[in-house]
């Protein structure tokens, strides 16, 4: 019922806490785990293969961005739901199951939004915000809500908003259907960022809900992969 989707590019470092995490999740619902690597050169594919052979693992062979990464996974997944996660994430046990449950309040929600906050390279979490999924203004410009803001009761009300950060979407397969444009979900020219604000421009468009539960609560790094180099990745951002 409920495909989870992750992908990385050397980034085995993760991989632990990451799946760990995901195997701890209560809801009853989770049929696949699918991993697709871009073509790490740090050992990943074979941790996985060693730790966590449950894991169906797709090999890219290559870097070939996020967008045409995850658009390979969702392809290959069962699930009603897709769930996309990057994996410098740690999620709360009840993550899945507080967003499914968000996602059964009205038929026209398609994605659904948690709370992330920023984690530490030592796994150590924090009370800051990484993102309570995205708004938008009149001038058209997105941001994550309550980017690098402390966790202070601020966002603690769910309701609908405008998208869902990509490194943490929950997503109905529907949705993903009836926006695909020549069977891309994520735009690949846009190779890796802002694809979401792309996806959840698309799906406004065409009549799709968003919605934020601030019970589904996960803990990120963010970036983990990019950062490393950053002027390509604030190229593509700004591209």
């Amino acid at each position: 019922m409920i495909s989870i989707v992750a992908g990385g590019y050397n980034e085995k470092k993760y991989l632990h806490s990451f799946f760990t995490s995901i195997y701890k999740q209560t809801c009853p619902y989770l049929s696949e785990v699918i991993y697709v690597d871009n073509g790490s050169r740090d050992g990943s594919t074979g941790y996985i293969e060693q730790y966590f052979p449950q894991v169906r693992l797709v090999q890219m062979g290559a870097n070939v961005g996020f967008c045409r990464q995850f658009n390979r996974g969702i392809s290959e997944a069962r699930g009603k739901y897709i769930f996309i996660v990057n994996v410098d994430m740690v999620l709360k046990d009840t993550y899945v199951e507080s967003a499914l449950l968000a996602m059964g309040k009205d038929p026209a929600i398609g994605r659904v939004s948690g709370k992330s906050f920023f984690m530490k390279e030592d796994g150590s979490f924090t009370d800051i915000i990484d993102s309570a999924g995205h708004s938008i203004d009149k001038m058209r410009w997105h941001k994550n809500i309550g980017d690098s803001q402390k966790d202070d009761g601020r966002f603690d009300k769910e309701g609908y908003i405008f998208g869902v950060c990509g490194a943490l979407g929950f997503y109905k397969r529907e949705l993903l259907e009836d926006i695909a444009i020549d069977g891309q979900y994520f735009d690949e020219i846009f190779f890796q960022t802002i694809e979401d604000v792309d996806l959840d421009w698309r799906s406004q468009l065409q009549g799709w809900k968003c919605y934020y539960t601030p019970k589904a609560v996960a803990y990120h790094i963010r970036k983990g992969s990019c950062w490393d180099k950053k002027k390509t990745f604030m190229y593509h951002n700004y591209k």
